[in-house]
């Protein structure tokens, strides 16, 4: 678990390594245990790690790491969680380590395989490689995204970071929110990859890779996807739902015992029946009582939520940590919260997340566990009711025509879904207006058009890669922990993925699977979230008046980007009839990060170009050749 950075340049002047160290340093809060920095012979690279010990605390796992012959050079952030089994194959193959460290393993890999190493890789990772004997840099993410990597170019530079401003920075380009990014945000809860909410900076996408060869352009292309291939798909999709569930379970009590290495003290983010599945997992491996983390309502600590959390915490023989917050903690948290994320998000459990991790960090715990991802990839999110009763009304028009017209329009409408959260009616800025954008990839064959398949897939490739595990991750690591979120495993998912829809979660029962899977692990009368904050009741009452009080004081709102009296509107209906909650939270997030990383809106068409567009995949940058401009 660490921060990366770095800087290639693209032409024939040379380098130093300081800046790229200042921009690990300006992530210092990331990786506070150590530092580490490479600069190449010839003075082109300059690469830069902070890292947290975390779970691998033996001094030989320091970054940035190099090969036998010291002409590769390594950067990770995150972990190579198969490379116990890489590292025989590759020894087999006459590779020789140095370290026990696990990065060690992606940089025999790569000479191993080539640019096609990262297929091998399982597990979080943003990493940066650098090749000597090629003059060659390599960028990759993992192909859940579960860690960050951003970069951009100018003046014949191009510099990578996991964040934004020290990007920016280290390329003299000025902060300024791109109005794409900002209406993707407002429009779908956030901003999937390549663009971002800077302007001029481009986030590297979920299972992408970008190479810059000398005197070649720089490229960047997809490596891999975490969507299973047909043929895999065809070898398990006819099972029976007991066998899946079976298989299901063994896939994910691997994925937690693989994230349990050591003494080192790991606990559970007890926020659901599938986290109390993780926990009570985690007990059975261990031999005992799992530590959990619970956030709950002070105000109701007798309430539904708090009840189901205890209920989870006996039934897993965990030893429960609760932290009762108040909507004046809350308000608190907002700007070291905001200050801390890589790109501001409409989640708004991002605000259990942040205490979820000061619980864990108060309990001296050293890493998390969370079931980030499960209700995805077993189609059980609340928001799903929606796209599940299309699918039936769909197939019940078939049928009946007349009995489907009639059934729609008596259907009562659905909450408003995980991304859509109507904030855009509160920016004034007309450049950051909701506008169509290339949807993800289409969906495989394999899922029959099943709106519910289709849905979840579009979460995984945007919300979850480009929202919740960045903003899961930023608050674990702000509080000096290591995260794990095992339902996000690549094999968890794969198989996840290949269990037909209407198995999964057929209409009337949404967690058919996660009972089949877990029931004698959970009690059978938590059927809701576990310890989530009221954040409708909050919105009407404290973090309203937080966001209503200091309106006039945020950077957007002085700039005319956000229309304060339309936000005073809402308030002022949030107050009345509640509901309005997602859409506010939305833009205080937006108003918070902004002032905290010192963002303002981009300059109106037709002022100066600053610096160079972002690359997407796909896409190339020239490299400049004797002096010539990119």
């Amino acid at each position: 678990m660490s921060a990366i950075a770095g800087i290639l340049s693209l032409d024939q002047t040379t380098i130093e390594a300081e800046p790229a160290e200042a921009m690990a340093t300006a992530l210092a809060w990331r990786g506070p245990d150590d530092d580490g920095r490479y600069r190449s012979p010839d003075g082109r690279a300059a690469l830069a790690v902070r890292r947290l010990a975390g779970m691998t605390p033996s001094p030989d796992a320091v970054l940035p790491l190099a090969n036998e012959t010291h002409d590769v050079w390594l950067a990770l952030d995150g972990e190579i969680l198969n490379h116990r089994a890489l590292r025989h194959c590759l020894e087999l193959a006459g590779h020789r380590f140095a370290t026990r460290s696990d990065a060690e393993t992606a940089l025999h890999a790569y000479e191993q395989w080539g640019l096609d190493f990262p297929s091998h890789l399982q597990g979080p990772f943003a990493l940066a490689l650098w090749d000597d004997r090629r003059d060659r840099l390599v960028l990759a993410r993992d192909a859940l995204g579960c860690k960050p990597l951003f970069h951009a170019w100018r003046n014949h530079r191009l510099a990578f970071a996991s964040a934004i401003g020290p990007v920016l920075d280290v390329l003299g380009l000025p902060r300024r929110i791109d109005p794409a990014g900002l209406a993707e945000l407002l429009s779908l809860g956030c901003i999937p990859a390549p663009r971002t909410i800077a302007l001029g900076v481009a986030k590297l996408p979920p299972g992408g890779m970008l190479v810059a060869d000398r005197d070649r352009p720089v490229r960047v292309h997809a490596w891999g996807s975490f969507i299973p291939d047909r043929h895999r798909v065809a070898s398990v999709r006819a099972l029976p739902l007991v066998r899946h569930a079976g298989n299901l379970r063994t896939l994910v009590e691997c994925a937690v015992a693989d994230r349990l290495p050591g003494d080192a003290r790991v606990g559970v983010v007890l926020d659901g029946a599938a986290a109390g599945a993780l926990a009570a997992i985690t007990g059975r491996l261990t031999g005992r009582a799992p530590p959990t983390v619970a956030v709950t309502d002070a105000a109701g600590p007798d309430g539904e939520a708090a009840r189901n959390t205890r209920l989870l915490a006996a039934a897993a023989r965990s030893d429960l940590t609760e932290m009762r917050v108040t909507a004046d903690d809350a308000v608190e948290a907002l700007r070291p919260l905001a200050a801390t994320l890589p790109e501001p998000v409409a989640d708004g459990r991002a605000l259990a997340g942040w205490f979820a991790a000061r619980a864990a960090r108060e309990a001296e715990l050293s890493a998390l566990l969370a079931a980030d991802g499960a209700e995805e990839i077993l189609l059980c999110h609340p928001a799903y009711r929606d796209a599940r009763s299309s699918g039936l009304l769909e197939r019940v028009r078939r049928l009946s025509p007349p009995l489907g017209r009639l059934l729609r329009r008596r259907r009562r409408p659905a909450p408003a879904g995980v991304e859509e959260t109507g904030a855009a009616g509160l920016v004034r800025d007309r450049r950051a207006s909701p506008r169509p954008r290339p949807g993800p990839p289409p969906a495989p064959d394999w899922t029959d058009g099943d709106p519910l398949e289709t849905r979840a897939l579009r979460d995984l490739e945007w919300r979850i890669a480009d929202g919740v595990a960045p903003r899961a991750d930023a608050a674990a690591l702000a509080h000096g922990l290591a995260l794990h979120l095992p339902f996000l495993d690549p094999q968890v998912v794969a198989y996840a993925l290949s269990i037909p829809g209407p198995l999964r979660s057929p209409s009337g029962s949404p967690r058919r699977i996660l009972r089949r899977a877990f029931g004698d692990l959970m009690p059978a009368a938590v059927a809701a979230h576990a310890g989530a904050l009221p954040l409708d009741a909050w919105m009407a009452g404290s973090l309203g008046a937080r966001l209503a009080e200091g309106l006039d004081g945020f950077a957007l709102v002085r700039a005319e980007v956000v229309a304060a009296d339309a936000v005073r509107t809402l308030l002022a209906r949030q107050r009345a009839e509640g509901g309005h909650a997602d859409a506010l939270w939305a833009i205080l997030m937006l108003l918070e990060w902004a002032d905290a990383h010192g963002f303002a809106m981009a300059d109106p068409p037709g002022a100066p170009a600053r610096g160079a567009p972002p690359l997407t995949a796909g896409h190339t940058a020239p490299v400049a050749r004797d002096g010539g401009a990119c």
